[in-house]
């Protein structure tokens, strides 16, 4: 040490495990009290300032590094920075660039800027080189360049070494820059540091290298014993040194240096290589693959490009290759399947009825598969061994998405999935027959919400050149299931956005190629950017409305259509299901609440008006949790409790809906005698309609005559285009029948007619209101009344032909509940009564179906002879 100089500044001390050299620039972040630095001002002027030795040292602070293992410790060794520049604010980073080694001699307290000054000794090398020194430099290039030399491309590597070591003049500034790049510990480069010998430094880190050679031929050695090859750049360099507790100036112990990051050992690249070579890779995605292994070899972990490449190739690692084993299918599975769905579901008798036709296929494919020579890797218990690049598996693609037949170029045994399409409104059991589906296949189930996907980019994935780029729900979705061959759940696929104009694609024309059996089993994600075999999944897709799925997407799926629950179908399921849950919930006991069939009707009908059963569980929760309270209140928690309808307004409110009934109680009166008289009702019909939600109900028509009129016809109650239409078309068959019916023409030049439906608020369309419509104005005309207890709907032509309508199982429902025991209906609807109301014969209402209007006045005026006499014609 040629000189020694005492100079007082402010000392910053350095978070853990980080050192600053002498010569070395370094970004740090802005010590939390402002007071400590100089304004950004003071050091622009000052930043000129090369020698230390001035009258000011504003600029100027001591950085010192904590000692290790001693994190809160700061150490007595550090380094003398110039501060290069500062940030704008209080928040950023500052740069700074060492200078030389200084030792503190004192601390002061802190002062009114809390910040503490300390009394440092600056320690400098001699400005002449001893030969002992040069020789130990020369040493240590001579180590260092053996050292890089045995890495791959290692010459390249030594010329720009050399290039770089002949620009540094001084050996000191060497080693000190050699102990910042090189890849030492913490204890390491404290150690460096803290000797102030230029000569004990050198021997220091000519130790190191040499550790690091002798451990580097050591595994090589091993790897050439054991016949194995590994590449230059995953070698592990280990070494049993400790960390060094001598006093700054002396030659430390050697200490313990770090494990390679890189290194298979200690972040599993070896891993993700042997999985990738073992696996059933297409012919272009092994070259892909095989590339980018070729590729990471030759960087370091420090490249930003190399954990790009790392996740990537971590990504198709996780991809189950292998893993296509499809469970084996016993010849009771149709009895199985049939099980699981009527444990999981009460009625949705079609479609079971297609879900087990799919099963029983599945099975006779396999059996068939298995009567053949050929046994389809698919079949197998034990992956098979890995295809090199050279015979590649190719799947031929399906080549009938809707039936489920083998052709004559696909593999025995592999059937040809349809893609279903389960459309019904919310609540009624989409996705969970997805997940009884299967569990009756013993596959495992991924479930993907579509509800509000804008981006293309969640189906197809990122392209690599993005940050944080990462694939698509599809290949997520195999990675987390660990099978290429699960039932996969695309839930609310209609309400997936569609159309172009967005920068962001189109998620919908993106599901195209995956919902297509003639496609998806080349399905391109464009992170992993080579096919994926999408043939053996099962896709089974849940919507609400069709009207919203874009027509090429809708063609690729077998549409199920699933019809709300009917009250009686709610009942049964809030018996057998939703009331053993809602009490295992609530922590209670079968026996503490009973709710009786005719409580548990009534819940159905007068608190819920819904197509599916969320809102009635909810309900029958509240009434646990409500009861849960009282007995514990009560202090009888054992006590039997009984619900009755008295106590629905208690538990639940008053009732949120009032059905139709056609005795209503304002329509009668008293006369003198005391005998109940119901008010006369010409003009008076009961119509049916759909109401939407799984609901049905009675749709009312009354008419009344205006004198002084001209024969117009006034409709209100909020009717539609289509319903209007309907009237106007019932009374021009009324006008061009009305002698058949005993009319008098000139009531049309007399009077004009009015029609109103009630509930005007509730907008009604639809043409099935013809024949109602047509009753009425005869009604009206004719001065007879119609019998409160009858219903009608259908659709009427001018020749007075009755159309089949929809809804007919709602509306017969909606008949029942209001009170009606005779229901007229289109003779073309007898099909859709006998397949989807079973229920029928459980309730005490008569149908009649008739084919003309004459018809029907027959039936409601049944005394009327010439009525019955026309309607026989």
């Amino acid at each position: 040490m040629s000189r020694e100089t005492v100079i007082k500044v402010r000392l910053i001390t350095l978070p853990a495990n980080h050192v600053l050299m002498p010569g070395i620039v370094m970004r740090m972040s802005v010590p939390r009290d402002p007071p400590l630095l100089p304004t950004p001002q003071d050091v622009t002027a000052k930043v000129k300032t090369v020698v230390p030795f001035v009258s000011s040292h504003d600029n100027l602070v001591a950085i010192l590094p904590c000692v290790p293992d001693e994190p809160h410790e700061a150490s007595d060794i550090g380094t003398l920075a110039r501060i290069l520049s500062l940030p704008s604010t209080n928040q950023g980073m500052m740069i700074i660039q060492g200078i030389c080694r200084v030792r503190v001699l004192s601390k002061d307290p802190y002062d009114s800027a809390r910040s503490v000054m300390g009394t440092l000794e600056l320690i400098f090398d001699g400005r002449t080189v001893p030969k002992e020194t040069m020789e130990l430099i020369d040493k240590l290039k001579t180590s260092l360049e053996a050292l890089l030399s045995s890495f791959e491309g290692g010459a390249d590597v030594v010329k720009r070494f050399v290039s770089f070591t002949e620009g540094i003049s001084s050996p000191s500034t060497l080693v000190d820059i050699l102990a910042s790049v090189l890849p030492l510990e913490f204890a390491e480069k404290f150690t460096v540091l803290c000797t102030t010998d230029p000569a004990e430094r050198a021997k220091f880190l000519i130790f190191i290298l040499e550790k690091k050679a002798e451990a580097l031929r050591k595994q090589t050695l091993t790897k050439v014993a054991g016949d194995t090859k590994l590449p230059s750049n995953q070698i592990v360099l280990r070494t049993d040194l400790k960390p060094s507790s001598n006093p700054p100036g002396k030659l430390a112990p050697p200490v313990r240096l770090p494990r390679n990051r890189g290194s298979p050992e200690d972040d599993g690249m070896a891993e993700i290589e042997k999985t990738l070579v073992e696996a059933k890779l297409p012919a272009e995605g092994r070259k892909i693959i095989d590339r980018e292994l070729s590729r990471i070899k030759r960087m370091m972990p420090s490249q930003a490009e190399y954990q790009v490449s790392r996740s990537f190739l971590e990504t198709v690692a996780d991809i189950p290759w292998n893993n296509n084993f499809v469970p084996e299918l016993s010849m009771e599975v149709v009895e199985e399947a049939h099980r699981i769905f009527d444990h999981d579901h009460y009625g949705l008798e079609k479609v079971k009825k297609r879900l087990i036709e799919y099963m029983a296929v599945m099975y006779l494919q396999q059996r068939n598969s298995h009567g053949t020579n050929h046994i389809s890797d698919t079949q197998l218990a034990v992956p098979l061994a890995p295809e090199t690049p050279e015979t590649p598996k190719i799947l031929e693609a399906p080549k009938d998405s809707q039936n489920m037949v083998v052709d004559a170029e696909a593999k025995p045994g592999e059937v040809r999935t349809p893609i279903l399409l389960l459309v019904g409104p919310p609540g009624v059991g989409k996705t969970s027959l997805a997940k009884s589906v299967a569990r009756a296949l013993n596959r495992r189930l991924h479930r993907i919400s579509l509800g509000g996907v804008r981006d293309e980019a969640e189906i197809r994935g990122h392209r690599r050149t993005y940050i944080g780029a990462m694939p698509g729900v599809i290949v997520q979705g195999l990675r987390k299931v660990g099978t290429m061959n699960p039932v996969f759940v695309l839930d609310e696929i209609d309400k997936v956005s569609q159309g172009s104009h967005s920068a962001h694609g189109d998620p919908s024309a993106a599901l195209l190629e995956v919902l297509d059996p003639e496609q998806n089993s080349t399905f391109v994600d464009h992170y992993v950017s080579f096919p994926v075999d999408l043939s053996h999944c099962i896709f089974i897709a849940t919507a609400n409305n069709l009207e919203t799925i874009p027509p090429p997407l809708l063609d690729r799926m077998e549409v199920i259509h699933l019809d709300g629950y009917t009250y009686i179908e709610k009942q049964h399921i809030a018996e057998s299901y939703l009331m053993p849950k809602q009490l295992r919930a609530n922590a209670l006991q079968e026996k503490q609440i009973i709710v009786p069939p005719e409580v548990m009707h009534y819940i159905a009908t007068h608190y819920t008006r819904e197509s599916g059963v969320r809102n009635l569980e909810r309900l029958l929760g509240t009434i646990c949790r409500a009861r849960a309270v009282e007995l514990l209140t009560e202090g009888r928690p054992d006590e039997t409790t009984e619900i009755e309808v008295s106590d629905l307004p208690h538990y639940l409110g008053l009732d949120r809906y009032t059905d139709d009934v056609i005795n209503d109680e304002v329509d009668t009166y008293k006369d003198k005698a005391g005998n109940t008289i119901h008010r006369r009702s010409v003009g008076l019909v009961n119509g049916l309609a759909y109401m939407g939600s799984g609901t049905g109900g009675l749709l009312m028509f009354e008419s009344s005559k205006i004198p002084n009129g001209t024969g117009k016809l006034k409709l209100t109650g909020k009717l539609g285009d289509v319903i209007q239409e309907s009237a106007e078309i019932a009374m021009t068959w009324v006008r061009a029948h009305a002698i058949d019916l005993h009319v008098d023409p000139e009531v049309f030049s007399k009077f004009d007619i009015h029609l109103h439906a009630p509930a005007g608020a509730i907008p009604k369309d639809g043409p099935s209101a013809g024949v109602a419509m047509t009753l009425c104005f005869v009604s009206l005309l004719t001065n007879r009344e119609v019998p409160r207890d009858i219903a009608m709907t259908g659709e009427i032509t001018l020749r007075g032909k009755i159309l089949p309508v929809g809804g007919i199982r709602e509306k017969l429902l909606g008949a029942h509940m209001a009170g009606v025991r005779k229901v007229l209906l289109p003779y073309h609807c007898r099909a859709v009564v006998e397949d989807e109301c079973k229920f029928f014969d459980e309730i005490d209402m008569k149908i009649v179906f008739v084919k003309y209007i004459w018809d029907v006045f027959a039936e409601v005026w049944p005394e009327d002879q010439q009525l019955r006499e026309i309607a026989q014609l």
